[in-house]
């Protein structure tokens, strides 16, 4: 059986199955493939399957895939997890523990996508781009602060207060500069560091 023939017949058990655990083995084992095509699927079932076991396993599935659609997917799938009311019985660690990851096999492909992402209208898809672009070791100071920079300026607090706390922690002079901007910019000149 070809590769393309069993990922279909994956799909097919992934979808039809009534028994959570076929579901979660087929999630994997889909994930596993590492396949782009099987990310669409696995969004649809990251959403909508009742058993939040199956979720997981999609969403630890997509986390595995380098593509730029997956990690798109995670991103918002999270975010909309961390706005939700708090659910019994979900591991939240395990959703934000992937995400570096995947962050992480993309490489500098993640960049442009987080860089986008900051401009989202979900607070929450802005404040985890910010938090990723801080993880990224790949991306140097310069480019991590003119990503940053203008975030303080975002119209949600608790992004603004984020991306402030991610550039005073950097050993930067541009993160200096971009802080001491800002404080000047709203009438905070108290706070500005001259040292």
């Amino acid at each position: 059986m070809k590769r393309s023939e069993r990922i279909r017949e994956a799909l097919k058990n992934l979808y039809s199955s009534s028994d959570t655990s076929t579901r979660v083995q087929t999630a994997t084992a889909l994930g596993n493939t590492l396949d782009p095509q099987v990310i669409s699927p696995l969004t649809d079932i990251l959403h909508n399957d009742p058993d939040w076991e199956v979720r997981t396993a999609a969403y630890l599935s997509l986390a595995k895939i380098p593509d730029e659609t997956a990690l798109i997917a995670l991103i918002r799938f999270y975010s909309d997890l961390a706005s939700a009311e708090y659910r019994e019985g979900i591991d939240y660690e395990v959703f934000s523990d992937s995400l570096p990851g995947s962050v992480l096999r993309l490489k500098m492909g993640a960049f442009p996508i987080l860089h986008d992402l900051l401009s989202d209208a979900n607070p929450h898809v802005r404040g985890t781009a910010v938090w990723l672009l801080a993880e990224m070791d790949q991306i140097d100071g310069e480019q991590l602060v003119a990503s940053l920079a203008p975030v303080l300026r975002d119209e949600d607090s608790d992004v603004r207060s984020f991306a402030m706390f991610l550039l005073q922690e950097m050993d930067h002079p541009s993160a200096k500069t971009a802080v001491n901007d800002y404080y000047r910019e709203v009438g905070m000149d108290d706070f500005i560091d001259e040292g």
